[in-house]
């Protein structure tokens, strides 16, 4: 059976950025975990219920800007490179790699189908399990191929997105608001003060079929991104990063200023500073943020690698790394501690909390886990769940 990564071997930076993204996560997650996000009619009607002082719609901008869209590219980007380095250490010690990620996608599609059904309807673990069997048809294809096919996946799959999202958007303005305002209450009801039966009916019906229907869309995009990480996993952009630090600067300067003009366009198409007629102005920001988002995405990257290089700035993001090191765990007790918040079943607090609340609130809950990842990775090697996965991984090769 293989052995743990030893903590000599582990790259920090990875692990700090899988730390940082769980940030992201939580920030763009609260959105959907204090009011409904997953109704078709979710955005035709304000269901926060409070979004309406300066500092909400300040927040909401800076979320729009830096966040939504940004990190499951990030933690998507992540993935492909994970993967790389995994199936390359299993390849040189001779182990059968195909067979044993196979297993381990196996392990992460039942948990994220648990998590989906049982939990929260913005599971994201399922998919990246669906997407990741087609990343063994790329282990023997060229790194030019590897990229060429990145981005034409999120390429085209933002031009279809920005297509679709617009189509529907327009759609959505020309119809009447009251049946979407009805659906909406009766939502925000169940959400607030049902029984975890009640909540799991009303999320079975209106919510996790929804979420499914989507994944032939979702596929081809989340492809795209694991294959970027795993272009520079094949490039040896972390395993060698000084030998590579001129790329990672020409890097951190472009995607900067094109994040930047593209997020822009973004974010004002999203709050409606541009309006188009047809009402398409938001949908066509969140098809356009498919593209925006993972340029920004790699500044964020590029950010880590450089800010890595210096000692003290290293030692400024090492708490980020034991929180990456628990992504699994931490990701998943996400959910946990919001649903307890916010679903009749717990606190009820679905639909009476700002945008600002939310966010002061999630923070909240990132700083608790990171302080709580900083104490465990002193007592112990993995997560709970990490340990799961591992053992249920390599369960038939010992």
């Amino acid at each position: 059976m293989p052995q743990a990564t030893a903590l000599t071997e582990r790259i920090h930076t990875i692990d700090m950025l899988r730390g940082f993204a769980l940030l992201g996560i939580i920030l763009a997650n609260m959105a959907a975990f204090k009011a409904l996000g997953f109704s078709q009619y979710a955005d035709m009607v304000n269901t926060s219920l409070t979004e309406t002082t300066a500092a909400d719609q300040a927040v909401n901008t800076l979320l729009d800007f830096f966040v939504i869209g940004k990190f499951y590219p990030l933690f998507s980007f992540l993935f492909g490179l994970g993967f790389y380095m995994f199936y390359q250490r299993l390849t040189e010690k001779n182990f059968s790699a195909d067979r044993i990620f196979q297993r381990r996608l196996l392990f992460l599609l039942f948990i994220g189908t648990i998590h989906l059904v049982f939990l929260w309807s913005g599971d994201i673990l399922h998919l990246y399990a669906v997407t990741g069997f087609f990343l063994l048809m790329f282990t023997y294809r060229s790194s030019k191929a590897v990229l060429t096919w990145a981005l034409g996946l999120i390429f085209a799959s933002g031009f279809f997105m920005t297509l679709l999202l617009t189509a529907a958007s327009a759609g959505t303005a020309s119809m009447s608001p009251e049946p979407a305002e009805r659906s909406v209450a009766s939502g925000i009801s169940a959400m607030k003060d049902g029984s975890y039966i009640d909540i799991l009916t009303y999320r079975l019906s209106n919510e996790v079929i929804f979420v499914l229907l989507q994944l032939p869309f979702s596929v081809p995009f989340i492809l795209g991104l694991f294959l970027l990480g795993f272009y520079f996993g094949r490039r040896n952009m972390f395993t060698e990063a000084a030998a590579h630090l001129r790329t990672w600067k020409r890097l951190f300067i472009h995607s900067l200023w094109l994040g930047l003009i593209l997020n822009a366009v973004v974010t004002a198409l999203k709050q409606e500073w541009i309006t188009l007629p047809g009402g398409i102005s938001a949908g066509l920001g969140d098809g356009l943020n498919y593209i925006a988002g993972p340029v920004l995405t790699l500044w964020y990257v590029s950010s880590f690698v450089l800010a890595a290089k210096s000692q003290s700035l290293r030692h400024f993001l090492l708490p980020f790394a034991s929180m990456g090191r628990l992504a699994l765990t931490n990701y998943l007790m996400q959910t946990i501690i919001a649903v307890l918040l916010f679903h009749g079943y717990g606190l009820g607090l679905f639909g009476e909390v700002s945008v600002t609340g939310g966010f002061i609130t999630a923070l909240v809950i990132y700083i608790v886990q990171l302080a709580g990842s900083h104490w465990y990775m002193k007592k112990f090697s993995q997560g709970p769940i990490e340990y799961l996965w591992r053992k249920w991984t390599y369960a038939r090769t010992a």
